[in-house]
């Protein structure tokens, strides 16, 4: 029988078996194939007990024409030799079927292309049984060391079989990582302040101005300054610190390096920020919408597959608002510079992951948010725990 054309091993760690084994026993007698000389030296014909298990990534395959298959392989070897008793084990990894006999001689493995006419497999499986549990100089008719012991001479040893040398260039299997992911955040935002005109008629809308002291206080205010800008009025550009937002999270990764999902949470302050509901005369103010509702989806440049640091980019969208306020004065009174903006906010994210125990890590990212239709810019900083399944 011409041996099969066999490639390179595959899987360095074994795979979890998943399959119950089938045993695959060869008759005790000698085949009906055995030579003369064979019989007439009185040497048996091996016949080892193979078990074939299948693990989780094989479930595709067609299992019981495997095992059908391997077993009348074995059956019709003629060996001539010391045959070996063991288990095979068979999985599946990405282009590569992998064969794996464990022996008392220790593990041999195959791998071998996946063929494009899959009703070809169970045959290559079977002839990779034979190579892999029987000796290739003690198979019927492969013998490359010279002749056979029934050509030689009655008393003439069978080899030995050569116990493989350590491979170093198998196929890794595909790294685990969590796919379902989990998690609690903690973190505020920075609403940028502009330069432009406010506390005036045709100022922008997403400024409202409120008296802090004198007669006023409390009520909408129109300042009888004129400016160009904020900073006439002593206030400042630029960053001002937000309400603190607390978020759920859960992202599905489809690969190890791209995860979708999302964020719901809540602002703390039903209010604006120590904003116009501290007045005396108990005016609420503009209410900030508490909700926070975003989608997302990430790549992930370091991938899950990393055991401790990942990093990743992002981009969403959703429903969130923002408030950050200034104070500042004109000639007639101090006041309150309240920007109030969003409903709507699209975002880019950047972020490291840091594992720290299985499955369980922990997770600081940086946002960037445009919002509208009120408009303005805000960044956020958040920091979670994160549980993978």
């Amino acid at each position: 029988m011409a041996s099969p054309r066999l490639l390179s091993v595959a899987l360095s760690a074994a795979a979890i078996v998943v399959m119950a084994s089938t045993t695959v026993a060869q008759p005790a007698a000698p085949r009906s194939g055995a030579s003369p000389e064979s019989a007439a030296s009185g040497a048996p014909d091996v016949t080892p007990e193979v078990n074939v298990r299948f693990d989780a990534s094989a479930t595709g395959l067609e299992q019981g024409a495997i095992r059908e298959t391997i077993a009348r392989e074995l059956a019709k070897a003629e060996v001539k030799g010391e045959g070996r008793s063991g288990e095979i084990t068979i999985s599946v990894a990405g282009p590569h079927l992998v064969v794996r006999f464990h022996s008392s001689e220790g593990v041999v493995e195959r791998a071998l292309p996946v063929p494009n006419e899959r009703e070809t497999i169970p045959e290559l499986l079977g002839f990779a049984a034979v190579n892999l549990t029987h000796d290739q100089r003690t198979v019927a008719g492969a013998s490359r060391d010279g002749p056979s012991p029934g050509a030689s001479g009655r008393d003439a040893p069978a080899p030995h079989p050569s116990k493989p040398e350590p491979r170093t260039d198998l196929p890794k299997a595909p790294a685990a990582f969590a796919r379902h992911w989990f998690g609690i955040h903690l973190g505020s935002a920075q609403l940028i302040f502009n330069g432009g005109p406010v506390c005036q008629p045709g100022a922008d809308p997403s400024y409202t101005c409120y008296a802090y002291s004198g007669p006023q206080r409390g009520q909408p205010y129109v300042s009888s300054t004129k400016s160009d800008g904020l900073a006439i009025h002593g206030g400042s550009t630029g960053p001002h610190r937000t309400q603190a937002r607390l978020l759920l999270s859960f992202d599905e990764a489809l690969s190890a390096r791209f995860t979708v999902g999302g964020r719901v949470g809540y602002a703390f302050t039903n209010g604006w920020l120590g904003g116009p509901d501290q007045y005396s005369d108990g005016r609420s103010g503009g209410l900030l919408l508490p909700l926070h509702l975003e989608a997302r989806a990430k790549w992930w440049l370091l991938p899950l597959t990393a055991r401790h640091l990942r990093a990743f980019v992002g981009a969403g969208g959703g429903v969130a608002e923002f408030a950050g306020h200034e104070t500042a004065s004109d000639a007639t009174a101090s006041f309150e510079v309240w920007k109030q903006s969003g409903k709507g906010f699209v975002s880019a994210d950047a972020g490291l992951q840091l594992g720290i125990l299985r499955g369980l890590a922990v997770e600081g990212s940086l946002d960037a948010n445009l919002l509208f239709p009120k408009t303005g810019a805000a960044i956020g900083f958040y920091i979670g725990l994160l549980y993978g399944l």
